[in-house]
């Protein structure tokens, strides 16, 4: 659930580089377009560590 509603607040946003905070830490993600792609399997990682 909360991969899904994490996923899901992902989506809407637009970021201008491929660097975001989850959970207070840097990361780097894969881009699809500006847009994170919430098929990353490094998401499962970030959005597990709460």
């Amino acid at each position: 659930m909360a991969r899904e509603r994490a996923e899901g607040y992902i989506c809407t946003k637009l970021f201008n580089g491929k660097h975001i905070l989850i959970n207070g830490e840097g990361c780097d993600l894969e881009t699809k377009g500006k847009y994170f792609d919430p098929d990353d399997p490094r998401l499962e990682y970030y959005f597990n560590r709460q």
